[in-house]
């Protein structure tokens, strides 16, 4: 399978593929909405081929009605333990090289970027090394690798900044239950994927915080704690969370999956404060707040 080419002539329709995490998917779905007047403008198709699993979520964020989230079918003779087992680093080699029969085209590019971060972002500028204040922040990766490194794969343009506007999202916000507005603190305490933070150690710690939180602020978490209002309560989506924080005061949150629906622009407006747990690879904008202890949220926040 010849993948990753530069397209070199515009093309009507463009294949994207990635076997990741609901987060890395989201990522590209960010950078489309950043080239929605491009595709438009240029009658261009994007189908972008992720996990089976992640469709109906990730569906939710496409930009307009080129864009199209479509799950990866495997052959019915594949064995698609090699993906799931302890090979599983390997799965954009394995797709890349045909091993296993998919519906991806030929013709897809994989958006995965965790190679090219491996190199640029952990090693090359000995990121891993440095802590809070002077570690380059993934969002400014992002902004370098989707604008030159898969936006030059696919001829679309340069971003500025990672983030994106959707008024869909303030839609969904009038339309919640009430308990879902006037949300003061939005938690995301979600299972990291990619060891940004050692959840398990911190876990009885984390919740405590929150519990502490609960008596004096309206709060909403992602994972669900005894007496705690949760997205899980009422099934909600990644997008949904995405649309709590445009209006929520505060957010604290581990760098996984759900926070990055919140990366829009209205959240990085309104949101007074943000604490994000990651000690490998944080986004980090105005008013973001990196690894502080329990105890410094709490007393930033008068608790």
């Amino acid at each position: 399978m010849v993948k990753n080419k530069t397209l070199k002539n515009k093309k009507s329709i463009i294949n994207l593929f990635s076997f990741w995490h609901l987060g890395d998917a989201i990522f590209v779905m960010i950078y489309l909405y950043n080239s929605k007047d491009y595709i438009m403008k240029h009658n261009i198709t994007v189908n972008f081929y992720i996990k089976e699993k992640h469709v109906n979520q990730i569906k939710e964020f496409e930009c307009c009605k080129n864009v199209h989230v479509l799950p990866i079918i495997f052959d019915k003779d594949c064995n698609q333990n090699i993906f799931n087992g302890a090979l599983k680093i390997l799965n954009d080699v394995l797709l890349d090289f045909d091993l296993c029969t998919t519906n991806i085209p030929r013709n897809a590019i994989n958006t995965f970027h965790g190679t090219h971060s491996l190199i640029h972002y952990f090693l090359l500028d000995l990121n891993m090394f440095k802590w809070n204040e002077n570690i380059k922040p993934l969002n400014e990766y992002l902004v370098y690798y989707l604008s030159n490194i898969l936006g030059k794969k696919i001829g679309f343009p340069k971003i500025k900044k990672f983030s994106y506007t959707d008024p869909d999202l303030l839609k969904r916000y009038n339309h919640f239950p009430e308990k879902y507005k006037n949300i003061d603190v939005l938690i995301i305490n979600s299972k990291p994927q990619s060891f940004q933070f050692d959840l398990e150690s911190n876990y009885k710690e984390f919740n405590s915080m929150i519990h502490k939180l609960s008596k004096k602020y309206n709060i909403v978490t992602t994972e669900k704690i005894n007496g705690i209002l949760c997205t899980r309560d009422n099934n909600l989506s990644l997008k949904d969370i995405g649309a709590i924080s445009t209006h929520a005061k505060y957010i604290i949150a581990i760098n996984t999956g759900p926070l990055i629906p919140c990366l829009n622009t209205y959240a990085l407006k309104h949101v007074k404060k943000w604490f994000e747990f990651d000690t490998r690879m944080p986004f980090i904008y105005n008013n973001f707040y990196i690894n502080k202890s329990f105890n410094e949220i709490l007393e930033q926040l008068d608790v």
